[in-house]
């Protein structure tokens, strides 16, 4: 009889061990461990890149963020805001002003509570060049224009990234900065992207 409880031992290790093997380990994707980071601390990380003009480190503009420390509180009608066209569809945004150092002006276009679109004007960057190589080739080159002046293939649009530049005609100057959530280009052109130009008055000639 003394042989019966080494036989019970081996039996439990076994069934244990046959349990271990065959239960399925949970499974984790990217997309659910993304999901589990703690939401304010991403969006204060943003809202401090946008802040610093940290465009290298830019990785798209997320949601459910509450950006009233940029902007003020949020009005309760939107009917009653400034509202700009954006894209091929002309999707008119109310649109909100902030003030931040190192940028001529900006501002962010909202749909409902979100903002779907900060716009910068002429940020002060450091080292252009290490920006335009840490990019590399953009997704697209198109002409745009801001007010009467037209520049050609100085649009670098990163959709991919979630940025686009505005650059003069040599790209020696960045002059305009939108950062939005990562998107496909179709969508920028058709819901996204600025319209900077202006109605040329009669008569008008451009020198460039």
């Amino acid at each position: 009889m003394n042989y019966i409880k080494p036989l019970l031992f081996f039996l439990i290790i076994g069934i244990t061990v046959r349990y271990t093997l065959c239960t399925p380990a949970p499974k984790t994707t990217f997309n659910q461990s993304y999901t589990l980071l703690d939401t304010m601390s991403t969006c204060d990380t943003i809202q401090q890149k946008i802040i610093d003009r940290d465009f290298i480190n830019w990785n798209g503009l997320p949601a459910n963020c509450d950006w009233t420390a940029l902007v003020g509180a949020l009005p309760t009608n939107w009917e009653t805001e400034a509202a700009l066209p954006f894209g091929r569809a002309l999707l008119y945004r109310p649109v909100m002003s902030t003030s931040l150092d190192g940028y001529f002006r900006s501002s962010f276009a909202f749909e409902g509570q979100q903002a779907v679109l900060f716009q910068g004007h002429t940020p002060e960057i450091s080292d252009l060049q290490a920006l335009k190589e840490h990019f590399g080739e953009a997704t697209a080159y198109l002409d745009w224009q801001i007010s009467f002046l037209p520049y050609k293939k100085s649009e670098y649009v990163y959709p991919e990234r979630g940025i686009t530049l505005f650059f003069n005609s040599d790209q020696t100057h960045l002059i305009y900065v939108v950062l939005y959530a990562p998107t496909t280009l179709e969508n920028y052109l058709d819901n996204l992207r600025p319209i900077l130009a202006q109605k040329r008055r009669p008569g008008y000639q451009s020198k460039r």
